[in-house]
């Protein structure tokens, strides 16, 4: 599955911002998605997805919200692929991706 929203749903958590899932967020909201993110402290973060509605106007929300995407690389710089889902983590995860899918670790200050 590579729906974040849908993830938040089965696992029965709430979304750590205002937005269900931080793209949605309208530019300049960098700040309020900081502070929330601060606030709320997740572990994991699912960042994003090959979905097509994962950009705004063919723009990433790393393209759309560059300092929140700074704020994240510095706090949540462990970054994995699980299928078609990126997640970031504030510790380097203790477990591997799963093997096969697409799946793989990726180098710090994660693909956007």
């Amino acid at each position: 599955m590579d729906n974040g929203s849908a993830l938040l749903a089965l696992a029965d958590l709430p979304s750590c911002t205002p937005w269900l899932v931080p793209f949605y967020a309208p530019r300049g909201s960098d700040r309020e998605i900081v502070d929330a993110i601060a606030h709320a402290r997740p572990g994991v973060l699912i960042w994003s997805s090959a979905n097509w509605f994962t950009a705004i106007d063919s723009r990433s929300a790393g393209a759309r919200l560059p300092l929140a995407m700074a704020w994240l690389d510095r706090r949540y710089p462990y970054a994995m692929r699980v299928g078609n889902v990126v997640l970031r983590f504030r510790q380097r995860p203790l477990v591997a991706a799963p093997k096969g899918h697409g799946s793989s670790a990726l180098p710090s200050a994660a693909k956007r």
